[in-house]
Parts: structure tokens; C-alpha cells; sequence
């Protein structure tokens, strides 16, 4: 754990951006973002960035920095991923799916808590994000369609069932 003050909270996510020069704390406790830069000063942190207002307690549960080290994509407990520029801040808030449709695969945006994302490593604008609603969403962060400003999904992925194989031979 980097800092001096660090026992005053909770470690849930560490990213690095591929220069290796930043890196990023996500906390379980108090839903913040630390920003330390390495090359400057590793034991100082030089930003704090709250990612949910101060009345919901929204704790970060993934983070990750794009291939190109320019942005960061933030998952917390809530069904809204956010992408941040490298400073922290908000660049796009992803939508929140609508929870009164049966089939959630036709929502545009998650419904439950989103559990992890990550970029493709390939193309920088595009993220995949998964959620405890079941489903897997791809998102165009660049090209993507928007509602009320906020990002909507492009593609998702919905698995009915998973299956371990247990034999060698497979």
C-alpha cells in the first residue's frame, strides 16, 4: 500500500497506466480514486477524486487504464460505469439500463452492480463491462450512440449457461 495515511482505508483495485509513471487506488471504503505519480513522488498521493456523491456509498470495485494510458474506466457497485480522463476527470457516464424490462438484454446500459471491466487490446475505444445482472455489455466510447448524455451500450453478450470441462481430452 503506497502513502503514509494508508490504514485509514480500504484497498479494492490498483491500476497502472502502461507508462508505468501513474498509478491509481480504488477504495472500498470511502469510494475514492488516489492518483500518485511515480516518477514525481511515489509516497505522495496528488489527487483524491470521489466517483459517487457523498450521500451514496458506491465503493470502487475495478479499475483500468486504456492501452494508450489516456483514460480510465471505473467500475463501482452501482450500474453506471464511468470513464475519466487520466487527471480523473469525468469524460462519459455510461446509462443505466431500464429495470422493468423482462429481457435485460434489451436494456442499453446495465441494471445491477457492474463486477469488472476492462478495454480490448486493440481498438482503444472500446471497453467491455460485465455486471451481476448476467450480462456481459461491449461499449464504443468514441462512436458510441448517447441517451440524455450518457453512453449506451453498442453489444451484449448474455450467457444462459457455463459449463467446466473436467476432461483432458477437450
Amino acid at each position: 500500500v503506497v502513502g503514509k495515511n494508508s490504514g485509514k482505508y480500504v484497498v479494492s483495485c490498483v491500476a497502472w497506466d502502461p507508462s508505468g509513471s501513474r498509478l491509481v487506488l480504488g477504495s472500498f471504503t470511502d469510494a475514492k480514486l488516489r492518483f500518485y505519480d511515480i516518477s514525481l513522488s511515489p509516497q505522495r498521493c496528488f489527487k483524491q477524486v470521489r466517483v459517487c456523491p457523498e450521500d451514496l456509498h458506491q465503493p470502487i470495485v475495478d479499475l483500468t487504464f486504456s492501452n494508450t494510458g489516456h483514460a480510465l474506466l471505473v467500475a463501482t457497485t452501482s450500474a453506471q460505469p464511468l470513464l475519466l480522463d487520466r487527471d480523473g476527470n469525468t469524460l462519459i457516464q455510461f446509462i443505466k439500463g431500464e429495470v422493468y424490462v423482462s429481457n435485460m438484454s434489451k436494456t442499453t446500459g446495465h441494471v445491477s452492480s457492474v463486477t469488472s471491466v476492462d478495454w480490448h487490446p486493440h481498438d482503444k475505444s472500446i471497453c467491455l463491462t460485465s455486471s451481476l445482472d448476467g450480462l456481459a455489455r461491449l461499449w464504443n466510447v468514441d462512436r458510441g450512440k448517447t441517451q440524455f448524455k450518457m453512453l449506451t451500450s453498442d453489444k451484449v453478450f448474455q450467457f444462459q449457461k457455463v459449463q467446466f470441462c473436467t476432461s483432458s481430452q477437450q
